[in-house]
């Protein structure tokens, strides 16, 4: 079975994430989206709730689980036994960063990067913008799988909340 790892911190996923695994979903037989955190940032919404999040957005996608990593994802990849990461790519500096992480996952566990460059309407969609909509109460329904809006609503509201309370 050819398994790829779809792997960030998903801090919301956003439509663009999810046409990208749809897209993953249609090359490989199984999708695995590995949830992790990156040293270097902040996050808006825990793990357990990006996780959550993410298995709403992609519920109807039967070849793809959802799954936390910790550690570096390339060691989560080889446990998992997949072939490839699949990644994509919006822009120059996708580019860029992503090739510097294709190298590093080679050489730690011999795991190749396919890199998918977005469509249209998904090239500027990002969890950052998202984000921004999110604390401007602005509409998000351009930017969000109408499965997770909801959640993603009721849990920025709550952490607004604590946050005054603070």
């Amino acid at each position: 079975m050819r398994i790829a790892v779809v792997q960030g911190s998903f801090d919301p996923m956003t439509k663009g994430h999810c046409a990208l695994i749809v897209r993953a979903a249609a090359l490989f037989e199984r999708v695995i989206v590995a949830i992790a955190d990156n040293v270097d940032k902040t996050y808006l919404f825990s793990k357990r709730e990006r996780l959550e999040i993410a298995q709403a957005s992609l519920a109807e996608l039967p070849n793809v689980s959802v799954e936390l990593c910790d550690g570096y994802v390339a060691d989560f990849a080889a446990a998992h036994g997949a072939c490839c990461f699949v990644r994509g790519i919006r822009d120059e500096k996708d580019l860029a960063y992503e090739k510097v992480a294709a190298e590093f996952n080679r050489a730690r566990a011999d795991i190749e990067t396919v890199m998918l460059f977005s469509e249209g309407e998904n090239s500027g969609i990002s969890s950052t913008l998202l984000r921004a909509r999110l604390h401007a109460g602005e509409n998000i329904d351009d930017l969000v799988a109408p499965a997770a809006k909801a959640i993603l609503l009721a849990r920025f509201a709550t952490q607004q909340n604590a946050g005054k309370n603070t």
